[in-house]
């Protein structure tokens, strides 16, 4: 619920104005000290600001560096960009993009355990499919198709609107040589029908009714 307020450093600062606005402060009963209440109603609302703000501008920091860093996918440097974004996951870590391209960068780079733990992350954290299409990648790259299927199989149960894991699913088909699944998912596929059709929709239409036809 909190996670996306937390991430915006305005949103930060205001939650630290409104925590030391809403600290109680009585009045002290005379003869006491009026200067150490006062100290100590500043005291507790500038240490919730301080870790407001402070916290904010780390992540903010780190945000931008990683938006800067992400050319460095399109350059196909995934170690690079792998390496770079792991000081990053305690900080970043509640950030789905961020996620997901630090689980495929080190898929890419050859790190299937570790962008499994990634993913495995995701999924308890924030439960997005992605990270299952991802898992059922690595076990693709592990040539572990049946386990990959399951993933893509769960994938497209959380989202039935999507195409991209039943694709996938028949990518694995293909690999094996299994023509008759294949087939078959290709006939599924012509009759699914999704709730928008999109361009990269049909750019997954055509890929499937591609395969097994090459020489």
């Amino acid at each position: 619920m909190f996670t996306y307020v937390f991430e915006i450093w305005q949103f930060q600062i205001i939650g630290a104005f409104l925590t030391g606005q809403a600290m109680p402060f009585k009045e002290p009963a005379k003869g006491q000290n009026r200067t150490g209440a006062l100290l100590l109603y500043l005291t507790l609302a500038i240490v919730p600001a301080a870790v407001f703000i402070i916290g904010g501008v780390k992540i903010q920091n780190n945000w931008k560096e990683w938006r800067m860093e992400r050319c460095l996918l399109d350059g196909e440097d995934y170690q690079v960009f792998a390496d770079c974004e792991a000081e990053r996951f305690e900080i970043l870590g509640s950030d789905k993009y961020f996620l997901t391209e630090y689980a495929y960068a080190l898929s890419r780079s050859g790190n299937l355990s570790a962008s499994d733990s990634v993913c495995d992350f995701g999924l308890a954290t924030i439960g997005n499919p992605s990270f299952l299409v991802l898992k059922g990648d690595n076990h693709v790259e592990r040539e572990e198709y049946p386990q990959a299927r399951e993933y893509y199989w769960r994938a497209f149960l959380t989202l039935p609107d999507r195409l991209l894991p039943l694709v996938r699913m028949a990518r694995t088909y293909m690999l094996e040589s299994d023509t008759v699944h294949l087939e078959a998912m290709k006939r599924f596929v012509r009759t699914f029908s999704t709730h928008v059709e999109t361009e990269s929709g049909k750019r997954l239409r055509d890929e499937l009714e591609a395969m097994g036809s090459e020489p």
